[in-house]
């Protein structure tokens, strides 16, 4: 059983129960959980499940034994004991609830159900407990619910009620319970239920308020105060409110303050709950004082006080006789100032509070003293001096100085009061003696702001033992004191302001919240008879988004709502660049395709361009003109019609419209289906204009890296037929110069047998080196023929790996001597692909590239290598591999990603591996990975099938 359910699993009991009341489960649930929304209808419904559990008992299913029974009966008691409490009627809650312990107490202790009626009859005794002023025994209790949260790991209750116990203990322990804050604040307050949360943030807010943070409470209480509302905590919504106003009101804001009480007692009046309602008034009371309203504050307290009359134990009380006592003596109505601070002591010492009980013994002498009687005020101020100083209480110590100095001086000729200073001789001003005390304790706390009437009465004392100079000065210290307070009620106004703020906000959002379930509710209302079509909406959606060709996406929207809506005719527009037309893509009359039409934004009687222009929805269901809604002359005229803005967060695309030839035909339903098509249509037509734009970018990068590298391919081609051609040039030449040579001998006939036959062996030799170097040239032209062709038409076909491998090699040999490197091969023979060798030799042409760029940056004699074997039936393992500087292991992350380059702005533009991975994985349907570590170089893996798949 739930501790406290949020307001949406209520609303989901209440419709169940209206729907089937015979369920007992559920019902008992409902009870359960409106024992604070709505007690009226809890106690109706505890009186009504019995009677049902009796008239079904025949027909009940076998998990109805006698110990359910007894457990339903037991949780039934547990509501009417928690509404005895609520209606302050304390005695008769503790009796009842203390029988349901006893009876839980003699059930099996292993049943689970009984765990949780423990549980909660616990909590219940200790709030009791603590209305009553019994704070040992409500520990004891709230120990013992947290002992069986822990049994249960039920982390609601057993956080819940961590948060009450932390909150006693603020009013106890300081340094314990700021620890227990700190805790909380450094965790994550997220992963607690919201009804824990409601009792963390109320912590946290007294908390904060004990340290005198009053804006920051505030801001806490509002976070408590919606979470207890909205998980049916009616009894601390209403005590939050009131928490709130009461320190607005601290915060000189007096008109939020009676806005907040005024919420509170507008909560707490129709529920009847004495307590909460007297709570309501008293800090109503502040608020009124503070607004100058005195009577109308007087007339409120005293209301409380009557319901406090019968409550007399409580914090609140006291805080009533407080304030009772404060207005009394401002009225310098100081009898009744007496009694109401002798009743607060009497209250104060019921509840061990010590800020109640200084400021009891505070407002005696204070009122003892009004009333001349100031032997029995002195004995009471020292009694609160010594008070506040057992309780370390530095402003209470300050306040009881104050009054004793105050009846020293009405007193002054009364030498029974005179004080003697420590050589034994009378003081020469006994109020100053106490003032300088309170003066030197107030100086001592940080940021503390002494009171300008301290100030004051220390100048007054000076200037009566004529010492003027010093009665000056604290005069300009008071005058300065009262600038300070000024200041710091303008700060807590300013606070106040800022606190204010938050909570419209919060509440805004609240509003807002519970908006959108309301509408939630009312479109699940009416989408209820049409549950099965909405079932699959979230399909059609995805099935419409999943597509990225335009075409393909028009199409699919168009055949769901033909399946869903009754569309005689139907359109989709879109923006043309200028913004000023929208132009149709898709347009069908009774599934035949009509040709396109433009509509003009600016056209007044267009409904496309009313909704183009408004971006909002057009529903018309009665259209009387003679052409109907289709002003197209080709379109029969059709009468109902909806017309919906087709947007992302990105822009206005354009507008969807179906329309009918039959009136009335569009209801809340077909809006809501329509509106969940043209978001969908709206998002897939984004995307399909996204990936047609990628794929255009993406055909051009290619296109672009494909003639990068042919115009490397062409230049290193060229430099590598530049030696063996530049060598076949110089031997001819050297061959031209010796025949020259011979003829001269000849013609001469000076030609000897040894010249000839040395021209016949250099001619021999050089005819060698020309047939060589022209042989090279022409296996270069033939491999560069065959790679140009793979690089630009990337047919498939089957090729050697080692001799495409190699005639990619050859292409780049210039490139790798010129930087001064070497590049080896060891590729098996014999491995034939059918492939497309034009993209593996791009892809190895890139690798090469990047390890000249890249791999070698201060090193000389890098080393590639290339080797390939078969490492598995049907695939080829290409490693390569370069001894160069490696690849940061931050990097190695990104290096496939698009533009990602460690050489940006010198040359590297980072789509080289990008578009080797998209090759390798696309067209050759193979797998690319790297792998590196620093300064032992870089090696890249390609697993590729010996046979793509067509």
């Amino acid at each position: 059983m739930i501790f406290f359910a949020h307001d949406d699993d209520v609303a989901q009991m209440l419709a169940h129960a209206a729907a089937e009341p015979q369920d007992l489960r559920n019902l008992l649930a409902l009870c359960w959980q409106l024992r604070q929304r709505d007690w009226r209808r809890a106690l109706s419904l505890a009186d009504e499940i019995p009677a049902q559990l009796t008239a079904q008992s025949s027909s009940l299913p076998i998990v109805f034994l006698p110990l359910a029974t007894q457990m339903m009966d037991l949780r039934l008691q547990l509501v009417r004991g928690e509404v005895l409490w609520l209606q302050s009627q304390f005695q008769a809650g503790q009796a009842l609830a203390s029988a349901v312990l006893s009876a839980i107490n003699a059930l099996p202790e292993d049943n689970v159900e009984c765990a949780y009626l423990r549980a909660d009859v616990h909590w219940l005794l200790g709030s009791l407990e603590n209305e009553m002023g019994q704070f040992a025994a409500r520990d004891q209790h709230w120990q013992e619910m947290r002992q069986a949260a822990l049994q249960l790991d039920d982390q609601l209750r057993l956080g819940f009620v961590d948060a009450a116990i932390a909150s006693t203990i603020s009013f106890r322990s300081t340094l314990e319970a700021e620890h227990l804050a700190k805790r909380y604040l450094e965790s994550d307050l997220q992963q607690w239920p919201l009804a824990t949360r409601a009792a963390i943030y109320d912590f946290l807010g007294l908390q904060v308020r004990m340290g005198s943070d009053l804006s920051r409470a505030v801001v806490y209480w509002t976070q408590a105060f919606a979470a207890y509302q909205q998980t049916g905590q009616l009894r601390r919504t209403i005590h939050t409110a009131s928490n709130i106003g009461n320190w607005f009101c601290k915060l000189n804001d007096a008109n939020t303050a009676l806005e907040w009480t005024e919420l509170a007692l507008q909560l707490a009046r129709p529920l009847n709950w004495p307590h909460a309602l007297a709570v309501c008034l008293l800090h109503s009371t502040n608020s009124l004082r503070q607004l100058g309203k005195v009577d109308a504050a007087q007339a409120i307290l005293q209301e409380a006080l009557e319901i406090f009359q019968d409550l007399p134990i409580s914090r609140a009380y006291a805080i009533s006789l407080w304030t009772l006592g404060d207005m009394a003596l401002a009225r310098d109505d100081n009898s009744r100032a007496l009694q109401a601070f002798t009743e607060l002591q009497t209250c104060a010492n019921t509840l061990g509070h010590g800020d109640f009980q200084t400021n009891a013994l505070r407002g005696q002498a204070q009122a003892l003293c009004n009333l001349a009687r100031y032997a029995e005020g002195l004995a009471v101020a020292q009694a609160g001096l010594q008070l506040a100083t057992e309780q370390e209480d530095v402003k209470g110590k300050i306040a009881a100085l104050q009054i004793i100095a105050s009846i020293y001086d009405k007193c002054a000729d009364c030498s029974e009061f005179a004080i003697l200073l420590p050589n034994g001789q009378p003081a020469p001003s006994t109020p100053l003696h106490y003032l300088l005390q309170a003066l030197a304790l107030g100086e001592a706390i940080e940021n503390f702001i002494i009171p300008s009437e301290l100030f004051e009465a220390i100048g007054e004392a000076y200037a009566k033992i004529d010492d003027f100079a010093l009665a000056y000065r604290h005069s300009r210290l008071a005058n300065l004191a009262r600038e300070s307070i000024y200041n710091n009620n303008a700060t807590n106004r300013a606070n106040a302001l800022q606190a204010q703020h938050q909570v419209q906000r919060e509440r805004a959002e609240r509003e807002h919240l519970q908006q959108l379930a309301l509408a939630e509710a009312g479109r699940a209302k009416v989408l209820q008879n049409t549950s099965s079509t909405l079932a699959h909406l979230g399909a059609i959606g995805q099935e419409i988004t999943a597509q990225l060709d335009l075409q393909a996406v028009c199409h699919s929207i168009f055949r769901h709502v033909h399946s869903l809506l009754d569309t005689s005719y139907f359109v989709i527009y879109l923006f043309t660049d200028d913004q000023r037309r929208l132009h149709s893509i898709y347009r069908v009359q009774e599934e035949q395709h009509l040709p396109p039409i433009e509509v003009l934004l600016d056209d007044a009687a267009c409904n496309v361009a009313r909704c183009a222009r408004e971006q909002h929805e057009v529903l018309i269901n009665d259209c009387t003109t003679p052409q109907g809604l289709a002003l197209q002359t080709d379109v029969v005229p059709t009468h109902s019609g909806m017309f919906g803005p087709l947007s992302t967060s990105k822009g206005k695309l354009g507008v969807m419209t179906i329309q009918t030839t039959h009136r009335q035909a569009y209801g809340e339903r077909e809006e809501l289906i329509f509106r969940n098509l043209c978001a969908y249509g709206a998002i897939a037509l984004d995307n399909a204009f996204a990936y047609k734009k990628l794929q255009e970018t993406q055909q051009q990068l290619v296109e672009q890296e494909k003639l990068a590298a042919l115009g490397s391919l062409v230049a290193g081609v060229a430099h590598e037929l530049n030696t063996p051609l530049g060598n076949s040039l110089i031997t001819a030449t050297g061959l031209q110069d010796y025949a020259d040579e011979l003829e001269k001998l000849v013609v001469g006939k000076r030609l000897k047998l040894s010249e000839l036959m040395a021209y016949i062996a250099k001619h021999r030799e050089g005819m060698g080196l020309i047939v060589r170097g022209l042989q090279t040239a022409a296996n270069l032209v033939v491999s560069f023929k065959q790679v140009a062709a793979d690089r630009s038409t990337a047919q498939r076909r089957c090729f050697d790996l080692r001799q495409t491998t190699r005639e990619v090699v050859a292409t780049m040999m210039s490139q790798v001597r010129a930087s001064g490197h070497r590049l080896q091969l060891e590729i098996e023979a014999g491995i034939v692909m059918d492939s497309y060798p034009g993209p593996y030799g791009q892809v190895i042409t890139s690798f090469i590239e990047n390890a000249i760029t890249h791999a070698f940056i201060g090193r000389e004699h890098g080393l590639i290598q290339i080797h390939a074997h078969i490492h598995k039936k049907g695939r080829v393992l290409v490693k390569f591999t370069d001894n160069g500087v490696g690849i940061a292991a931050k990097d190695m992350k990104r290096i496939f990603e698009p533009f990602f380059t460690t050489n940006l702005g010198q040359g590297g533009n980072g789509l080289g591996l990008s578009i080797s991975y998209n090759i390798v994985t696309s067209m050759l349907q193979g797998q690319i990975s790297a792998d590196s570590k620093a300064t032992l170089g870089a090696v890249f893996y390609l697993d590729l099938p010996l046979a793509v798949s067509s």
